[in-house]
């Protein structure tokens, strides 16, 4: 970082950065289990003297492999404008052929107001606007998730002459198409301080939106295994968030209380589901639990019915009964009618 000058900018500053990441994890297992031994003098070193147990012997191992490159850019102009860009390619194993790889770019830029000239003889001792955009992968699923694999049950056996054999199943469905789960934020924020910064504080606003959600859901029967891990659906987090911080006038020893105001908002904007999603979240000892309700297009989360669970069947009788249920066995809850999902 190397400050330079020209004479129709002025005061400058440039650094840069470049990286290269590589991981590789194994996780290998392996139990045994025995009982009724005479002594449990040897520890695990006698295992043939105890009497089998009710689980069988198991064991695996698996891999993971990352590989990421990633660079960073910063430049300043005259100690008041700033940017900063960075980004990374990253790749994972875990997923399919196809979409191993993935892109994330990232920007920011900030204005320190407080050194212009037209902030002169204002009370604000420090003024900074700030911004920024960027994308980051989710990769935390297992290894070998995209692929379709095998494994022994002992419930699948079969004679050889005298001798039985134990078989494999499949046990999980190919995905080649399988990627990263991705999120988008945006950020705008104000930085303020008064009194010679004795009293500061931040509000910012964010919108934070993920796509190509991982998750696990029913494939189309028949099949030999019920689930497939797929890339489906999208979740969008915005809000506001305000924080004010202080100093004690007499000495630098800081007030003891932060005041943090956090205004959320996270909506559903599409999800895989076949039928009204009811969740239950245990609340204060006045309510024994309440009922949420994710719907496409509305706040995830929002409480639908307070008291005991009850069970979202459509067309349930005791729920028509007490006023909970229209004619066609839909709920209603204290935000009006839910309606049943569609496919996303």
């Amino acid at each position: 970082d190397q400050p330079f000058e020209t004479d129709w900018l002025g005061k400058q500053s440039v650094n840069a950065g470049l990286g290269y990441e590589y991981q590789k994890s194994s996780i290998e297992q392996f139990g045994v289990e025995r009982r009724d031994f005479v002594t449990d003098a040897n520890g695990f070193n006698n295992l043939g003297g105890g009497a089998n147990g009710t689980i069988p012997p198991f064991s695996s191992l698996e891999y993971k492999k990352q590989l990421g490159y990633f660079g960073r850019l910063n430049y300043g102009l005259r100690d008041k404008y700033f940017v900063t860009a960075t980004a990374r390619r990253d790749g994972a194993s875990m997923f399919g052929a196809n979409h191993k790889y993935a892109f994330f770019p990232g920007i920011s830029a900030s204005w320190n107001l407080a050194k212009e000239g037209f902030m002169a003889g204002l009370p604000l001792s420090d003024l900074k606007l700030r911004a920024g955009y960027g994308k980051q992968g989710n990769q935390a699923i297992g290894a070998y998730r995209s692929l379709a694999t095998l494994g022994t049950d002992p419930n699948s056996r079969y004679p050889f002459g005298s001798t039985l054999v134990t078989g494999v199943l499949p046990n999980q469905n190919a995905n080649p198409d399988l990627k990263w789960e991705t999120t988008s934020q945006t950020d705008v924020a104000v930085d303020y301080g008064f009194f010679q910064s004795r009293l500061t504080g931040t509000v910012e606003y964010y919108s934070k939106n993920t796509s190509d959600l991982l998750l696990e859901i029913a494939v189309p029967q028949p099949a030999v295994v019920a689930t497939q891990l797929q890339n489906i659906g999208k979740v969008k987090n915005a809000g506001f968030e305000a924080a004010l911080d202080g100093l004690k006038v007499s000495d630098e020893q800081k007030f003891g209380v932060m005041i943090i105001r956090d205004i959320a908002r996270r909506d559903a904007n599409s999800l895989h589901v076949d039928r009204l999603r009811i969740e239950q979240a245990d609340v204060a000892d006045a309510l024994a639990a309440a009922e949420h309700r994710v719907e496409p297009g509305h706040a995830a989360g929002h409480p639908f019915l307070a008291g005991r669970m009850l069970q979202a069947e459509r067309g349930n009788r005791q729920h028509r009964d007490a006023g909970l249920a229209d004619q066609e066995g839909v709920l209603i809850g204290a935000m009006g009618r839910a309606a049943v999902l569609d496919h996303a």
